[in-house]
């Protein structure tokens, strides 16, 4: 790509100016004609259930068709609670359950900690700042999102305060400026820097620490036992059947309370485009769950991390992270031109990516891909590398010096933002059925805060866990 020096010597000429944020009509119209929520591709109209005549994601409704053939007869077994899925909210129902003297079984589709918990990279947002409050996290997470719960998103933001000491009791660190003083960095959509990170990359170092914990916990963990179909009798979740997919049979197991954590479904490639999400998280759950009668929200509403990397082929499908844009990287077409703040919110910054590649003014890969330019390289040598972690020793390893070369990157499906209608305990219209994570909806309405997944997930795990525990 030797036209990238012309480019890039654009770019350096301008580097110093800043795009300015739209104004909320500009942001509105943006979104209206280019982002993929408001498009009917790739959507088909759902026949059945409660949300009978909206559009869903075709891929979805392969999975909510699909039928089982299991045999009557079949092995049983049974437990007090039973938690499907071992992402963050899995595994802190599952704690917080099992503390409450209850006898917890977790079952889940692949390995412990398979999810997309483990993939997290930003960080996890929390009003710990100096002028910050949770009430202003509410006003930022209302502001970006629209169509919120109120009452799950002022739950989420107060008890994300506590969620700190229990990960940190269990052994969690986060990165500090010094011992007394954590690390908190600005996301797009957030008025204050309280976005917690991990050396560039959260994920492993979280699930390492709730998987640690659920180790030396007493609850039963069963991997690889997909399942297939809930339970239900007369609006009661009794248990699940599920599918083990090493020894090739079905089983039923028998609750007094399921909780459904199984995320959303970005490892089916929804809507013909990229994913960052790990290939177990296939919306299995949405469908079982909606099938046994449960009303899904805000369905129409997927997030796409707009900077999903392209190029270097190294790196290809690797986040970049939100703080990267939030340090002072910015985005450029191929005439060299910013076109988008980049701190505005992820819903815009894709919307206007979509834009320039439709009109022609992106950066063509070889292999007929096309993205836009971000200029990490402007950024120190330290804040580089906190900021990509990872991705600045794999690209070094190739052979690329992070501090000169650009990253093109491109929207990739990141997180389903609607899902299961819950209350602020997590739960489901159905009894005996709580839900938590990203197979919910209501948190973050029409788009998602980055940093607030994991803040979600491991608080309202947290409180399904205990919630189905007290009902036991």
């Amino acid at each position: 790509m030797k036209y990238l020096k012309e480019i890039l010597a654009i770019i350096d000429e301008h580097s110093h100016q800043k795009f300015p944020i739209l104004k909320p009509e500009e942001r509105q119209s943006l979104l209206e004609v280019y982002h993929p929520d408001n498009s009917p591709r790739g959507k088909e109209e759902l026949t059945f259930g409660p949300n009978k005549g909206q559009l869903l994601p075709k891929e979805l409704l392969n999975i909510m068709l699909k039928t089982y053939n299991y045999p009557m007869v079949m092995e049983e077994d049974e437990t007090d609670l039973l938690v499907i899925g071992s992402g963050g909210a899995g595994i802190s129902a599952a704690l917080e359950a099992v503390s409450k003297k209850v006898k917890v079984m977790l079952v889940t589709k692949d390995k412990v900690g398979a999810s997309n918990t483990v993939l997290a990279r930003g960080g996890m947002a929390v009003a710990l700042g100096t002028e910050d409050l949770p009430s202003i996290h509410i006003e930022d997470t209302l502001k970006a999102g629209n169509s919120n719960n109120v009452k799950l998103v002022d739950v989420m933001t107060r008890e994300a305060l506590n969620i700190v000491p229990w990960l940190e009791k269990m052994g969690m660190d986060f990165d500090k400026v010094d011992e007394n003083k954590y690390r908190l960095i600005a996301g797009a959509g957030h008025s204050q820097k309280r976005v917690m990170t991990y050396k560039g990359f959260i994920g492993p170092r979280l699930m390492k620490t709730l998987i640690n914990a659920l180790r030396n916990s007493r609850v039963n963990v069963v991997p690889f036992n997909q399942s297939v179909e809930l339970i239900c009798e007369e609006n009661q979740c009794l248990g699940a059947v599920v599918y083990d997919r090493l020894k090739h049979e079905y089983k039923k197991i028998w609750a007094k309370a399921v909780v459904l954590t199984t995320g959303g479904l970005g490892g089916l490639n929804p809507l013909g485009f990229p994913t960052c999400n790990h290939g177990s998280i296939c919306g299995e759950g949405l469908a079982i769950a909606y099938k046994s009668g449960v009303k899904l929200i805000d369905m129409d509403s997927s997030q796409f991390h707009p900077t999903g990397a392209l190029w270097p082929e190294p790196i290809k499908g690797m986040l970049i992270s939100e703080g990267v844009r939030s340090l002072g990287a910015s985005l450029y077409n191929a005439l060299g031109k910013q076109f988008v703040n980049p701190l505005e919110t992820r819903d815009v910054v894709t919307a206007a990516i979509i834009k320039e590649i439709i009109e022609e003014r992106g950066i063509k890969l070889p292999q007929g891909e096309m993205g836009i330019i971000m200029n990490s390289y402007a950024l120190p040598e330290e804040a580089l590398r906190k900021s990509l972690g990872n991705i600045y020793t794999k690209l070094l390893r190739h052979g690329y010096n992070p501090q000169t070369t650009p990253i093109i990157v491109g929207p990739t499906y990141h997180y389903q933002n609607g899902g299961l209608a819950i209350d602020d305990n997590g739960r489901t219209t159905i009894k005996g059925l709580w839900a938590a994570g990203e197979v919910t909806g209501g948190i973050h309405g029409k788009n998602r805060l980055g940093g607030n997944a994991l803040t979600d997930a491991l608080v309202f795990g947290r409180r399904a866990g205990y919630d189905a525990a007290q009902m036991i």
